[in-house]
């Protein structure tokens, strides 16, 4: 583990803070769709985490795993957020490369999620949200790939409440 994964792994919060309710999602404000670059590496861990921990979810919730890391950095303590959003990572880059081969991806989130990622790239001074979103996945990737039980906690399937069953009358 180079210095800066374990710095990184140093300040992303516990696994419990991970397995929190989610924090938007269907209900809370009109999902939204745009478009987004992302390296392919990046889509492919997002897509294959949903799909390893929470196959049911299928086609419409294509994107459930990015709602779901989005939920868990917002979670985060402030001083967390700012070394996953304000650290220089550039594992990717080259000094004459632009951060690996993007490819555009039609992402649906509700708009509470697009207009927290909006706000952090304000104030992180990022050039898009895109940028944002890849940076959020650079943090979480490696440590992920380090620790099963943390993309689990991430990722797993977020139960929704079931049918309540009454009791049959006497």
């Amino acid at each position: 583990m180079s210095k800066q994964e374990a710095a990184d792994s140093q300040a992303v919060s516990t696994v419990a803070e991970c397995k929190g309710d989610v924090v938007s999602g269907k209900g809370k404000g009109k999902d939204q769709v745009e478009t987004i670059s992302l390296c392919v590496d990046q889509a492919e861990w997002l897509l294959g985490a949903a799909e390893r921990h929470c196959p049911e979810a299928g086609a419409p919730e294509k994107w459930q795993g990015l709602r779901q890391l989005i939920d868990c950095s917002n979670r985060e303590p402030p001083k967390t957020k700012k070394t996953i959003f304000l650290t220089v990572r550039c594992r990717r880059c080259l000094q004459h490369t632009r951060g690996g081969d993007k490819r555009e991806y039609e992402i649906e989130l509700p708009a509470d999620q697009w207009q927290w990622l909006e706000s952090v790239k304000e104030r992180c001074t990022h050039s898009s949200v895109s940028k944002t979103i890849r940076i959020m996945i650079d943090f979480y990737k490696p440590l992920c790939e380090f620790d099963a039980v943390l993309e689990q906690a991430i990722f797993k399937c977020r139960e929704s409440p079931g049918p309540s069953i009454e009791p049959a009358a006497a």
